[in-house]
């Protein structure tokens, strides 16, 4: 079995949860480094699989004159030290087709953007990485919109794929419910994720309490607040 396929069946196998964690953005690689530690620290302190993750550029800034970060080139060069360093996996996205192959060569989990999270080409170039593709379920999205996602890099030969739910789901005719009677439809590893912290997600009570328990170190120690994407 491939490391990609090794990582993926661990991941699914994780109990109560695994934890896809860092910062939003690479600010420095200073600051990059002194995150992972901390984050890795607190993981393995709780039982939780890490996988870190930040972002190499933010293409979806929602003002063109917001910083984007290191660009691609230096971010997956600061990436691979993460990795080599505190030998985690390491998860980041991608905004176009021609950032697949290189990502791929540091990524062993490449994310889909919520607001890409339906393009076909995009989503078949990911596919081909041969990586574990992650995709963030738009929130404009009703969860039945996954299976088809999930089936497009199925098609392109990666079975190594899962989808990360946005919490608040709303279309153009209704609001629905994470745990709704989509789910069901969906078989693949699937997750919440947030940049806020998640202290009303309905977890069973032992996972909740885990949640609360590890945001609470991250904050606590004074290395984190608002810049941890989990």
């Amino acid at each position: 079995m491939d490391s990609t396929a090794t990582l993926y069946n661990q991941l699914k196998a994780a109990e109560p949860f695994f934890l896809l964690a860092g910062p939003n953005l690479i600010e420095s690689e200073e600051h990059i480094m002194r995150m992972a530690k901390s984050i890795k620290t607190i993981a393995s302190k709780v039982g939780l699989p890490l996988v870190f993750n930040s972002s190499f550029d933010k293409a979806n800034r929602t003002s063109s004159k917001s910083f984007r970060g290191p660009g691609m080139s230096e971010g997956l060069k600061i990436l691979e030290k993460v990795k080599i360093a505190y030998d985690i996996p390491i998860v980041t996205d991608v905004h176009e087709s021609i950032q697949c192959e290189e990502a791929g060569k540091v990524a062993d989990i490449i994310q889909i953007p919520s607001f890409l999270c339906r393009q076909t080409n995009f989503l078949v170039a990911t596919a081909k990485t041969g990586k574990i593709i992650n995709i963030k379920k738009g929130q404009f999205c009703a969860p039945s919109v996954m299976v088809n996602s999930t089936e497009k890099v199925r098609l392109a030969g990666n079975p190594n794929v899962m989808v990360c739910e946005r919490e608040q789901c709303l279309d153009t005719t209704e609001a629905v419910d994470p745990k709704s009677r989509h789910k069901g439809k969906l078989e693949t590893k699937s997750f919440f994720g947030s940049t806020l912290v998640p202290l009303t997600l309905r977890f069973e009570s032992r996972k909740r309490q885990l949640v609360q328990r590890l945001l609470g170190q991250l904050i606590s120690s004074g290395k984190a607040s608002r810049d941890i994407d989990t």
